[in-house]
């Protein structure tokens, strides 16, 4: 199919912006996966640092012992274990 200049030039300009829209999702989508990723360890380490702390209640450490090991304040640790069902 033969383009006049006009069309060519309408067609190089719908296909430089298919090209923009096509790179602009594929950076919106890397940046959505690095941020899932990202809350991914956040969650991972948070349920560690819970788990870390029923084991430690589980196994008669104190309050204290549990919130220096780690690194939260006694009534960090008690929160979380009022929250998990360990003491009223």
């Amino acid at each position: 199919m033969t383009m006049n200049t006009i069309e060519k030039q309408e067609y190089d300009t719908f296909i430089k912006n298919v090209k923009i829209s096509k790179s602009v999702i594929e950076s919106a989508e890397y940046v959505a996966r690095e941020a899932g990723i990202e809350e991914g360890i956040e969650k991972g380490i948070e349920k560690a640092k819970i788990n870390a702390i029923l084991k430690g209640y589980e196994n008669n450490l104190t309050i204290s012992l549990i919130s220096n090991l780690n690194d939260l304040s006694e009534e960090e640790v008690i929160k979380i274990l009022k929250k998990q069902g360990k003491i009223n």
